[in-house]
């Protein structure tokens, strides 16, 4: 009796287990599915949509092997203040400026004959690429700047040495800052540049790093501009009358007085202009850096406008460096309004 009650109850469970143990219900399939396309896409790992420049992000959402029209979507979505949209296969966002840097999560599932898919999650970011673009140009004009400022703090003074150099009495000194001065003003500045980084690889053997570009750019770069200053120089020195030297011996100053009380005040109220072009040129001249990968601010725009197949990069790129020669521009002025004295 016991033995067929067991039994029975046995059987019972076997019959209400049933149910669990089938197998789940696969897809039909001529079922839509879900494109690989951000199937990873997590809220760590979000995609990016960009809120300005008229971009809208989108994607195909889902192949079908009949009209993708037959397909209902069902999208549930949580902030999104842009708008979206689904034109057959592919789903549209387009964000606004006010969700700038806010994470937006959109659910998706398929519906199609009665079938329902599982749902889908992706998450979106939102950017703005005018912002990138000018913080990565922002870092490249930092780089930029301190090539313009490292080379005027070394071209100066080592121009007005080599233009006491080219015009010495010796005349085989004066021979040698001569021929510098024809080399350096007689070659492009690049092919300098290519110089001074492979050159002590093939002369020296030394090794080559990416530290000793941003060096390379330095040395080049001053090198370059003391011999335009040395010319600049030796002109507004030779501008002096000698009668002004006379006099100073007269009242019994030395050399080295006369020159910085008397001749280097008035040298320097007349080269100011020249000297202010070729500053101003210093400007512009940094983007050269780029020819041994110095990430200066024109390589951080030839980037950007690569990636993103736009000209914004440059058009912000040639406002940054208006505003660069503006400030050195206004700054120079300045300079030379305050030495109106010389009159």
């Amino acid at each position: 009796m016991g033995r067929t009650i067991f039994q029975t109850a046995l059987a019972l469970a076997a019959l209400t287990a049933l149910p669990f143990l089938a197998p789940a219900q696969d897809a039909p399939a001529a079922a839509p599915r879900f494109t690989e396309r951000h199937s990873r896409t997590t809220a760590d790992e979000p995609a990016t949509a960009y809120c300005d420049f008229g971009r809208k992000f989108s994607f195909q959402l889902f192949t079908a092997p009949g009209p993708a029209s037959e397909v209902d979507v069902r999208v549930e979505t949580t902030a999104a203040q842009g708008t979206w949209s689904i034109d057959g296969d592919v789903f549209t966002y387009a964000p606004r400026a006010g969700e700038l840097g806010s994470v937006r999560r959109f659910d998706f599932t398929l519906r199609h004959n009665g079938w329902e898919s599982q749902g889908k999650t992706i998450y979106v970011q939102v950017k703005s690429k005018f912002l990138e673009i000018t913080g990565n140009l922002l870092k490249g004009l930092l780089v930029s700047i301190e090539i313009f400022l490292l080379t005027l703090c070394f071209s100066l003074p080592l121009g007005l040495l080599i233009a006491f150099g080219r015009m010495s009495k010796i005349g085989f000194v004066r021979q040698i800052f001569r021929i510098y001065i024809s080399i350096m003003r007689g070659t492009p500045l690049m092919l300098q540049l290519f110089f001074f980084y492979f050159g002590p690889f093939y002369l020296f053997g030394l090794p080559i790093t990416g530290a000793y570009r941003f060096v390379a750019v330095i040395i080049g770069f001053s090198l370059n501009y003391a011999a335009y200053f040395a010319e600049i120089y030796r002109a507004g020195i030779e501008s002096i009358p000698l009668g002004q030297y006379e006099a100073a011996f007269v009242l019994g100053l030395t050399k080295g007085q006369t020159f910085f009380r008397i001749i280097l005040p008035q040298v320097v109220k007349r080269i100011v202009p020249p000297v202010t072009n070729e500053v101003i040129t210093l400007v512009k001249d940094t983007s050269l850096a780029f020819a041994i990968s110095v990430a200066e601010m024109f390589t951080a725009a030839k980037v950007a406008a690569a990636a993103g197949t736009t000209m914004v990069p440059f058009i912000v790129a040639g406002l940054f460096y208006y505003v660069f020669n503006f400030a050195v521009a206004w700054g120079m002025e300045r300079v030379e309004k305050s030495l109106d004295y010389y009159r």
